[in-house]
């Protein structure tokens, strides 16, 4: 059975987890349209939670680190026992649901606002359902052969974006403004920027499919970095040709500032290029969180073919999508900054892997491995 399972090498996980990562960032920046408004010290804010990712990451990565073979049903069942990872696993399972929801939300949003005005929310959600099914029931290992394709080819176009908008930056769009910011403020939406980052759990729910040679503290590094860098290269760019005021107010800054750029002075605009490769990127995130789900369901209610829970996870959500609440009466702003949600995932990202720690600890849990060795 061991052998079965897809391996996922180094590179293949650092793109598929960061770039995964970015993709909000790439759809509506909810950093720079937050309750809290940041001024142009929004882009600070983004520095400033370096070091939250890592604390709030630490508990996942000493987990990952040391049980590089275990499940995460069999870690949870461990330290909380079978009843506690039931539970667990029924609570991350629903939480990833959700966001993948909100998030399939936003693209159909900005795909039907930036790209096809006047098309139903309805059908954008429908024919996102299947390749976004499909592509689950094929397993995170295919998920992951995907990202070493399409994500390098995302941050290369974030990177041309950035080096051909250069003549429309305005260094005065980096002046203070929006009213004074704290190191309180900055602090604070430091912390919302790693809460909307619930896909940090999938290093938990895949570790065991991540090749046992990969450094996991490296590998969380390298994503982190990798990641602070492409939100700096979608948030700066757009802050100093757009400013602040008007990135809050734009339904998506980053697509408004990629239609200020050209080749060949204004006769060629290539914003559609940018639109192109963010739909590959935005099926492996939604992929990837689905199989998330997949897995953790498996873990708790196993099954011969645990497909059924990919079409049932893709299915829930479509159907729940076609409620009026998501098709006639949805908005970005419904989206932007959830608190409460927010909340839930840095619980996710950090207390619940902190627990499992504990637990782990407490019990003397050793490593398979070890196991088997003594």
């Amino acid at each position: 059975m061991d052998n079965a399972r897809p391996k996922i090498s180094f590179l293949q996980g650092v793109l598929t987890l960061s770039g995964s990562l970015l993709m909000l960032s790439f759809y509506m920046m909810p950093m720079v349209k937050s309750n809290k408004p940041m001024g142009s010290n929004v882009w600070l804010s983004i520095l400033v939670a370096i070091p939250y990712f890592v604390v709030f990451g630490a508990p996942t990565v000493l987990i990952a680190a040391k049980y590089k073979i275990e499940s995460f049903g069999d870690l949870a069942e461990k330290a909380l026992g079978k009843t506690g990872m039931k539970i667990t696993a029924v609570f991350l399972a629903l939480f990833l649901l959700v966001s993948n929801m909100v998030y399939v939300v936003v693209f159909g949003l900005f795909a039907r606002e930036s790209l096809l005005e006047g098309f139903p929310l309805w059908l954008i959600y429908a024919v996102t359902a299947v390749p976004i099914i499909y592509t689950t029931t094929k397993g995170i290992g295919s998920v992951c052969r995907m990202a070493t394709v399409f994500i390098p080819l995302m941050f290369i176009g974030i990177i041309v974006f950035a080096i051909l908008g250069f003549n429309s930056y305005e260094l005065y769009n980096l002046a203070p403004s929006g009213g004074k910011v704290s190191l309180l403020d900055l602090n604070i939406q430091a912390i919302l920027i790693v809460g909307q980052s619930s896909e940090f759990v999938a290093i938990l729910v895949f570790n065991r499919n991540l090749n046992k040679k990969v450094n996991r503290e490296k590998f969380f590094c390298v994503a982190t970095l990798i990641l602070i860098a492409f939100m700096l290269l979608i948030v700066l760019p757009t802050l100093l040709t757009l400013g602040y005021e008007y990135m809050r107010s734009a339904v998506n800054p980053y697509f408004v500032f990629m239609r200020q750029v050209g080749m060949y002075g204004d006769i060629e605009r290539i914003q559609a290029l940018g639109v192109f490769l963010s739909i590959p990127a935005f099926l492996i995130r939604a992929a990837t969180q689905n199989c998330a789900v997949t897995e953790v369901l498996n873990c708790a209610f196993p099954k011969p073919d645990k497909r059924i829970f990919s079409v049932g996870a893709g299915l829930c959500i479509f159907l729940t999508l076609l409620l009026p609440t998501f098709t006639e009466s949805a908005k970005f702003s419904d989206f932007v900054s959830v608190p409460y949600f927010e909340a839930a995932s840095v619980i996710i990202v950090f207390v619940l892997p902190l627990i499992l720690l504990i637990f782990l600890k407490v019990r003397k849990i050793k490593p398979v491995e070890e196991t088997v060795r003594n």
